[in-house]
């Protein structure tokens, strides 16, 4: 029998976080902090678990929020609220190295950085246009995907400074949405084009390398969100709209897609591998449900074993314990 993991899952409802016990496949014993709303992205480090939250129409809380919870054995206890000092904040995650936060704004294009106890060390807004919604950290560089203005851009980390040293245009009305990065490769998932990219960055220089399309010819479907599993050898990515997952798998350096898999489910936000790489979980918001998949360990595909969830909870993200 498998040991228990915690999961964590944010949404866009009035409901706050979830945590869940997941454990030979099966998600149990959910339970709600039911204190915030529109925690739509999640990180975490060490027993302090980060979510933004978003605040429609909020302009003297500057958008929305970064909030920290202490984790403590089956309770979260909420210990940091600080303004997120943007608007539309929707993407979250941490730099261990220097601890330090990184938070991208849809609304209003702002990239903010704070320490680990709330203090701002960096907050620039890329202006008309900007719609930040995601960002990964290399190295001391920071990757930040513009969806509006079809931009990867790369800061460099300084202690309590960051430069801007790259700025790749892409093709205009792609999109680059989410992105995650592997030594000096970047990987990314346009929304609109619905095509994966892969990406070099040396001396402060992007390269694209590789360019993968997804849909070809197909209408209402946007790419969302884009994981790679724990042996490098597999990358995942959410399709809305057509409500499919796309496996790619690396061979000779060189990916390929070899699957296209219903996610079963209406609108799938987010996906996450468990940490024994057996098993992907699949947030659907349209049809708030969590989609179970097992990973087959020789080439990466997925087969579906179940769902749960229903309820009105729109879900978003999903993150794992390590």
């Amino acid at each position: 029998m498998d040991e228990v993991q915690k999961v964590y899952i944010g949404s866009s409802s009035n409901k706050g976080i979830a945590w869940y016990n997941f454990q030979n496949g099966e998600l149990s014993q959910g339970r709600w902090t039911k204190d915030e709303r529109k925690c739509t992205y999640l990180t975490k480090w060490g027993n302090h678990l980060y979510t933004v939250v978003e605040i429609d129409g909020d302009d003297q809380q500057e958008g929305g929020y970064v909030v920290s919870y202490t984790i403590e054995k089956d309770e979260l206890k909420k210990s940091m609220t600080e303004p997120s000092c943007g608007k539309g904040p929707c993407h979250i995650t941490f730099y261990p190295e220097k601890h330090l936060l990184c938070m991208s704004h849809y609304t209003d294009g702002t990239f903010c950085v704070r320490k680990q106890d709330g203090k701002v060390v960096f907050c620039k807004t890329q202006g008309q246009g900007s719609h930040l919604h995601c960002s990964c950290v290399l190295g001391e560089y920071v990757m930040v995907a513009d969806v509006g203005k079809d931009q990867l851009l790369a800061y460099h980390m300084q202690e309590n400074e960051m430069t801007l040293v790259a700025c790749y245009q892409m093709k205009q009305g792609s999109g680059p949405r989410h992105l995650i990065c592997e030594q000096e490769k970047i990987y990314v998932i346009t929304e609109n084009s619905c095509e994966f990219y892969e990406f070099a960055f040396c001396e402060q220089t992007f390269t694209m390398k590789n360019c993968i399309p997804l849909l070809a010819g197909e209408k209402d479907s946007t790419g969302c969100a884009i994981r790679m599993s724990a042996n490098q050898q597999n990358i995942y990515i959410t399709i809305r709209g057509k409500n499919t997952i796309c496996v790619l798998q690396k061979e000779q350096e060189k990916w390929k897609k070899i699957q296209e898999i219903s996610s079963e489910g209406e609108l799938p936000w987010d996906i996450q591998m468990d940490k024994t790489g057996q098993y992907a979980l699949v947030a659907n918001t349209g049809s708030n449900q969590i989609s179970i998949f097992s990973r087959e360990q020789e080439n990466g595909t997925l087969t579906y074993i179940r769902k749960t969830g229903g309820r009105q909870s729109n879900l978003y993200c999903i993150l794992r314990e390590e």
